[in-house]
């Protein structure tokens, strides 16, 4: 389980998943699966099996970018939650966001994969990337064809 990384004072790390999925299958299975996906830094397919009408997606995006400072952790990435009607063989397109890159002295900081916005440090001032977008889209792959989206975090200065 990888993906979103919460930095807490004491330098412990706490793991939060970015992305999953749960199926509610039809009544004849009776039966709930729970998928997860996490952060491959591309573009993830899901075909719908037989049997399955509607699934429950929580998409949740990176976290950003540390900036300066001990406590200068970067943003939570926001949370989507909802039911989508789907049908057998059809194709879910999940990308799963990456985190905001940690600032770097006088150099860009790159924004996490998936639409995280990059952030330059300048005069000593040191700013962390944004965090990317978790979406799930249908239809195709273009921004268009998104269906739900957590917005990735921003990046702290």
């Amino acid at each position: 389980m990888n993906a979103l990384k919460q930095l807490t004072p004491f330098g412990v790390c706490e793991y939060l998943l970015p992305l999953f999925l749960l199926l509610f299958l039809s009544t004849f299975l009776r039966g709930q699966t729970t998928l997860n996906f996490n952060y491959t830094g591309n573009m993830q397919t899901w075909t719908v099996p037989s049997g399955v009408a509607q699934v429950y997606i929580e998409a949740t995006g990176a976290q950003g970018g540390v900036g300066q400072g001990e406590n200068a952790f970067g943003g939570f990435g926001g949370r989507a939650t909802g039911d989508l009607s789907v049908t057998p063989g059809q194709t879910l397109y999940i990308f799963v966001g990456g985190r905001g890159q940690t600032a770097i002295v006088d150099q860009v900081s790159g924004g996490g994969w998936n639409g995280g916005g990059n952030a330059f440090s300048i005069n000593g001032g040191l700013r962390g990337g944004g965090g990317g977008a978790s979406d799930v889209r249908v239809n195709g792959t273009s921004l268009n064809n998104r269906v739900i989206v957590g917005g990735g975090g921003g990046g702290t200065s």
